[in-house]
């Protein structure tokens, strides 16, 4: 051992570059499923956006943004930025509470921005989509401060957005779907040989439902309430869905990074990949409901009877007994 080191203690400055590269490697290797997951969840899902609170805000601008929240949200906003200066600009606290007023903005600002896209246009004398200036988000501003002067503005505009936002939601679904079908999604999902009618249908929704819990893993405990690993047609994503209840159960946050320690790495690619193909589909409870819905209607009677409670057996029975004398009363009356 000795003699050892003394042939090392010739290489010192050798031995001190190999150590520190294999430092520099155990932290880019330990540092890479943190940048992933900031690539996928701020990069792709959020735009490069890593809040929708501003730093800074015009007075006019904030006003504006205030009359499309709801007015605890708009108090909320207001308390958490200073006086303006001179130019009109107010400047967020050093103790706001961020996480909260994340919510409050997001809303505000999307549909700011699309009224000054709007406005853009009209000036442009165009119906494409135009980027709007600062200028366009300056008159818009202005144009809601002075709405906010009308006695029910708030509750009108909010009635107004609740109903755009509901219309706007559905075309995008349909959209969405239309050119998910052109691109051919579905023959890129592989299903077993045999799994049963629906099968594509229903692999399809435990992908987005998979996406969905990532994006907001406040969802899980409404879905392990419905939906066994079993279910799952593709054993992967089966492992990533214990993964996430496992997560879940022992209080780790459910993300990229931390599932790594969970799930083998072709899982986490397959992740990876579901997180960014469903980046843009929507995860409201509506849409939770409907993945869920689709998934047991896909899943086989044999399969189901196995979590089926002897009520349920019975009444699923009735049901079929229902429909089968339903049907014969019809071909009797012909």
């Amino acid at each position: 051992m000795t003699k050892i080191f003394k042939q090392l203690g010739r290489h010192w400055a050798a031995c001190l570059a190999v150590v520190a590269l294999l430092v520099v490697q155990a932290y880019c290797d330990l540092s890479l499923p943190d940048y992933t997951s900031k690539i996928v969840d701020t990069g792709i899902q959020q735009g490069g956006i890593e809040s929708p609170v501003p730093d800074t805000v015009r007075d006019t601008t904030l006003q504006a943004l205030e009359l499309l929240m709801t007015e605890d949200d708009a108090a909320l906003a207001d308390a958490a930025y200073g006086d303006p200066d001179a130019d009109g600009v107010r400047v967020l606290n050093s103790d706001a509470d961020t996480a909260a007023l994340e919510s409050a903005f997001t809303t505000p600002d999307i549909v700011l921005y699309m009224a000054a896209a709007q406005n853009a246009a009209t000036a442009a004398g165009t119906t494409e989509t135009v980027t709007p200036t600062s200028y366009d988000l300056d008159a818009v501003a202005t144009q809601f401060a002075a709405m906010a002067q009308a006695p029910g503005a708030r509750e009108m505009l909010q009635a107004q957005l609740a109903d755009a936002v509901k219309k706007a939601g559905s075309k995008r679904r349909r959209e969405q779907n239309r050119a998910r079908l052109k691109e051919g999604e579905m023959d890129q999902i592989k299903v077993p040989y045999g799994a049963g009618r629906g099968a594509l249908g229903m692999a399809s929704a435990e992908q987005r439902l998979l996406a969905a819990m990532l994006r907001e893993p406040g969802y899980i405990d409404k879905v392990s309430a419905q939906l066994r690993p079993e279910q799952f047609l593709q054993p992967q994503q089966k492992e990533l869905y214990e993964a996430m209840l496992r997560c879940k159960e022992q209080g780790v946050e459910v993300s990229l990074a931390t599932l790594r320690a969970f799930v083998s790495e072709e899982a986490l690619n397959e992740l990876s990949r579901l997180a960014a193909q469903y980046s843009d589909v929507n995860c409201t409870p509506e849409d939770i409901k409907l993945y869920l819905e689709r998934i047991a209607r896909g899943t086989p009677v044999a399969s189901r009877a196995a979590s089926m409670s002897t009520n349920d057996i019975e009444q699923y029975l009735q049901s079929m007994r229902e429909q089968k004398q339903g049907t014969a009363d019809a071909e009797d009356s012909v």
